[in-house]
């Protein structure tokens, strides 16, 4: 991750019209290509030295990155100044967090008791995970499952191959047996379980 730490002025004249401003750190790329970029906008509220931060966590195959002013105006004409000093941009490390589990789930029961829903997010960027599921007090006949999911951790359905959707619709299920029922959850997967009596 990268940390950009900078101090920022606007000074609009008089006369100027309304103008968003921000700073932003892209992928070297570019974001057609790399779809990777962060931004911090509304520094324009800062009519006096105003210090501030903006992290940054690059794609794992980032060549570099870049340091964008942004200006977001109209079609009216923007007079004034803008000044940044003290900017530095380095590596970061977060504080170190604990482990927590890569499998997360929760379930309900439809209102007529004949259909359990269990949904499971797998949370790893690289691990499909088995595991076996234990259903107690609902004796299911029938089990299907709903996927969606996407080719990466960053897929953001911008194009073809950057598609996240529904992979799985109602893809059938062997029969819980004994209430034990065992399913691979892909990496960064959701997945529905519909159980039926």
């Amino acid at each position: 991750m990268y940390r950009a730490t900078f101090e920022a002025k606007w000074t609009a004249a008089a006369d100027s019209s309304p103008i968003t401003l921000g700073l932003g750190m892209m992928d070297l790329r570019g974001w057609t290509k790399s779809g990777s970029a962060v931004g911090l906008d509304l520094l324009q509220d800062a009519t006096d030295w105003k210090t501030f931060t903006l992290d940054y966590m690059p794609r794992p195959d980032t060549p570099g990155l870049v340091v964008l002013l942004r200006l977001m105006g109209g079609s009216a004409p923007v007079t004034g100044t803008f000044a940044i000093r003290n900017l530095i941009v380095e590596p970061w490390q977060n504080e170190t967090f604990p482990e927590y589990p890569l499998l997360t789930s929760t379930a309900s029961l439809s209102d007529d008791g004949k259909s359990l829903y269990i949904m499971v997010i797998n949370k790893s960027a690289d691990r499909d995970l088995t595991t076996q599921l234990n259903v107690q007090h609902f004796n299911a006949t029938k089990a299907k499952y709903y996927e969606v999911n996407g080719k990466a951790m960053n897929a953001m359905n911008q194009t073809q191959d950057d598609f996240v959707g529904r992979t799985h619709n109602g893809t059938p299920l062997p029969t819980p047996l004994a209430g034990k029922l065992t399913h691979t959850f892909p990496a960064h997967s959701m997945t529905c379980i519909r159980l039926e009596k």
